[in-house]
């Protein structure tokens, strides 16, 4: 069988998988950081159930969050940018657990690590 490795169409390097999303997947080359999108016509859920090692990732909150908490949690997690600080703080009266998204499993542990850095406390699975 021939090399199945997914390849820059900038430098022919090799792509990493940094995010999912529903049927949405985002990669970046290793060589030069070009990033590439592939959107799949079958979900990304029907797939990853069958060969995947990664992981949903979301947060639950006590208390309203902060201003501030919700400036780190779109740094991490910049799906949140396209919403204003204070619409997701309305967010928050509604909803308590927030889907954050699906990424492997390193990916994963890596945005764990960076959001408990600014205090915020990041589950696996979905809410």
């Amino acid at each position: 069988m021939g090399d199945i490795t997914a390849r820059c169409d900038k430098c022919g390097g090799e792509l990493e998988l940094i995010d999912t999303h529903v049927s949405m997947q985002k990669f970046r080359c290793k060589k030069c950081g070009h990033e590439s999108y592939v959107h799949f016509s079958i979900s990304t859920d029907d797939i990853r159930n069958k060969y995947s090692s990664g992981v949903d990732l979301s947060i639950e909150w006590g208390a309203e969050p902060t201003k501030k908490e919700i400036m780190h949690l779109r740094k991490v997690f910049p799906d949140f940018k396209s919403y204003s600080v204070d619409e997701l703080i309305n967010k928050w009266e509604l909803e308590k657990q927030w889907y954050l998204g699906y990424y492997q499993r390193e990916r994963a542990s890596e945005l764990k690590d960076i959001a408990q850095g600014y205090g915020l406390t990041i589950m696996e699975g979905k809410p």
